[in-house]
């Protein structure tokens, strides 16, 4: 009894961070449709090139740094991606951006680059629904075999 009852905390655990990372993506992904609308276009410089790295790979990242009303701002990708990522490879080069005239710090990559950020983005948001699904399909297995022990 307490090993199903320990199953179905897990489970419920699980959904709940499937979830958080569901609105996450989803929040961010409206984040930048509504800048790409209403935001205004802008080359902004390669100013670094962020690396991550693990046991296995490197994964690099842009950060790019413009200028609105003569202040100065950076915007970093959230995305860190392998060397074949469609930004430029050299620092001082110019990546399209759209900011928010409103709050020129809010600010997302457009162009080629902010494709390839909008469809990864997209993607992983269904890879999450995908095992939200399973997860929602192996809680409610469980739930309905946990009350019919208690009943029967």
């Amino acid at each position: 009894m307490a090993k199903k009852i320990f199953v179905i905390v897990m489970l419920a655990v699980f959904l709940a961070l499937f979830g958080f990372a569901h609105s996450w993506l989803g929040s961010s992904l409206e984040d930048q449709k509504r800048l790409e609308e209403i935001g205004v276009a802008l080359d902004a410089e390669l100013v670094e090139i962020a690396q991550s790295r693990s046991n296995k790979s490197t994964t690099y990242a842009p950060v790019v740094a413009y200028q609105v009303e003569g202040k100065s701002y950076r915007l970093a990708s959230s995305l860190f991606t392998n060397d074949e990522a469609p930004f430029p490879a050299n620092i001082g080069e110019k990546m399209p951006i759209k900011y928010n005239p409103q709050n020129p710090e809010e600010a997302t990559f457009v162009g080629e680059y902010g494709a390839y950020l909008h469809n990864s983005t997209e993607i992983m948001l269904l890879v999450v629904k995908v095992m939200m699904g399973i997860v929602v399909f192996i809680f409610l297995f469980f739930i309905f075999k946990f009350i019919r022990t208690i009943l029967f």
